[in-house]
């Protein structure tokens, strides 16, 4: 089942810095939700839509898996954000063009914590990271076969639009404002509508209305109708001795840290390069069991990964990695979405 959700009020999803009234006055919104977010909101509402009591939810719904998410906005039906290994060039109108970094061997005089073999950079240093940007549905297809014209980017900021509040704490026993409690939240009005494949709950509601975000605001969730086919990568680009990517369309929480164990599926692809974000931390709080949830350190979505493939069967690489969930926790919340690229066509070895 596919839903769409799209917000009426403006949002706010914490980021993970720390915040306690009282104590801090500024608390900053964190763009995108993660998918716990998402996963947790929509468990909530099909709790709310068949009258499932609290100490059931868990029960009821331990077979719910988001299996793939994605968004949506101003007629572009299909939007994930942009791999990390492109470099991006603003053109004319608010444009934005993606560019391929470039393989480069990393001197025997240099030793990395990863012992990477290769680091990548852009051609020209004038170029900006993509860490922010969306890439449309024909541009990623491009850039999964490995094709190096026509790659656009949508910048999130232009779709996310920031609405500050204030708040106060009000003493009912007193019936005046607290001293010193002042802070501001930074809410966001989304443009953005998010689209998420569900599996394990046949009878979720067709549409209807949801809460959203940390305050709770309203939203509207369809199920629609799915689109296009599934987007394979050239097999033969993956033959031994070939290197391929493995892109992040949704965050990820890894045993070992930066970057996945693909020894767990089975592979022995060696990895030589990557392009990672900084980490951020995700917790929260489980309502049901009235405690903190652990904290963990999340590889953001765009991450890329460079292996070479030294002697796996390039069919089992893509049933096993392209369009999966492959991060070692919360992979059933939508965490690890990862996808099979090819490398630009003009630089295969």
């Amino acid at each position: 089942m596919l839903i769409q959700i799209e917000a009426f009020d403006p949002l706010f999803f914490r980021d993970g810095k720390p915040f306690s009234a009282g104590g801090d006055i500024w608390a900053d919104g964190a763009g995108l939700p993660m998918p716990s977010v998402i996963y947790g909101a929509l468990r909530a509402t099909y709790a709310v839509h068949h009258a499932i009591p609290p100490e059931q939810i868990e029960e009821k719904t331990k077979n719910f898996r988001i299996t793939d998410l994605y968004y949506s906005v101003r007629g572009h039906r299909y939007l994930l954000p942009a791999p990390l290994d492109l470099a991006v060039e603003e053109k004319p109108e608010k444009t934005y063009h993606g560019y391929y970094y470039y393989r480069r061997p990393i001197s025997s005089k240099i030793i990395t914590n990863f012992g990477f073999s290769e680091v990548i950079m852009p051609e020209k240093q004038s170029l900006k990271e993509s860490l922010g940007f969306l890439i449309q549905e024909t541009s990623f297809r491009n850039y999964l076969q490995g094709k190096k014209k026509n790659i656009y980017l949508k910048k999130i900021k232009e779709y996310l639009h920031e609405e500050p509040k204030i708040g106060i704490v009000y003493n009912m026993a007193t019936h005046s404002v607290e001293e010193g409690f002042l802070y501001r939240v930074g809410t966001q009005r989304f443009e953005i509508k998010l689209s998420v494949e569900i599996e394990g709950l046949n009878d979720f509601p067709k549409k209807g209305l949801m809460k959203l975000g940390g305050e709770g605001k309203a939203a509207r969730f369809d199920s629609i109708s799915n689109f296009g086919s599934k987007i394979i990568p050239k097999e033969h680009s993956l033959k031994k001795g070939s290197v391929f990517k493995l892109y992040l369309a949704s965050p990820a929480i890894f045993h070992q840290g930066a970057y996945p164990d693909l020894e767990r599926f089975g592979f022995s692809c060696k990895l030589i390069t990557a392009a990672i974000p900084k980490p951020v931390a995700i917790g929260g709080f489980d309502i049901q069991k009235n405690r903190p949830k652990p904290t963990y350190q999340v590889v953001p979505a765009g991450a890329v990964y460079y292996y070479r493939n030294d002697n796996d069967d390039p069919k089992l690489i893509i049933e096993k990695l392209h369009q999966k969930m492959i991060s070692d926790v919360y992979s059933e919340q939508g965490f690890g979405l990862s996808f099979i690229a090819n490398l630009p066509l003009e630089s295969k070895k």
